[in-house]
């Protein structure tokens, strides 16, 4: 079955405080041909900056960050980009961040992410 392939990349930024995450989170991205990791932040407040900059598709979004947290810097990108999708992520799962984000997505679920993003794009 052949697919339709986008003209253009899937625009990612990464926001994580810790850089061996973001690491991790783009080493997982790279195998996907159209996918494009655009920037990475390390706090909410340049998350919100950078997200405004760069105009991505997705924002994978640490939930517990320094300075302004993954929720309300999702608040603000949404406010400003509502076709922005904000991907919640946290590796230090709490309730707050269950109830602001829905269940945890297991780690075998990032492909899965991938293509329906993917399929988003695709859609535009």
């Amino acid at each position: 079955m052949v697919h339709d392939v986008p003209q253009k990349s899937l625009r990612i930024l990464l926001v994580d405080d810790m850089t061996p995450i973001r690491y991790l989170v783009r080493s997982l991205l790279e195998p996907f041909p159209h996918v494009e990791v655009t920037g990475e932040a390390a706090d909410g407040i340049s998350a919100v900056q950078q997200a405004l900059q760069l105009q991505p598709d997705v924002v994978i979004m640490d939930v517990q960050m320094p300075r302004l947290d993954g929720i309300e810097a999702t608040r603000r990108i949404k406010q400003a980009s509502p076709r922005t999708l904000v991907i919640g992520l946290s590796f230090r799962p709490t309730p707050l961040c269950v109830a602001a984000c829905g269940k945890p997505v297991p780690s075998q679920s990032w492909r899965r992410i991938a293509r329906l993003s993917y399929r988003r794009l695709s859609t535009r």
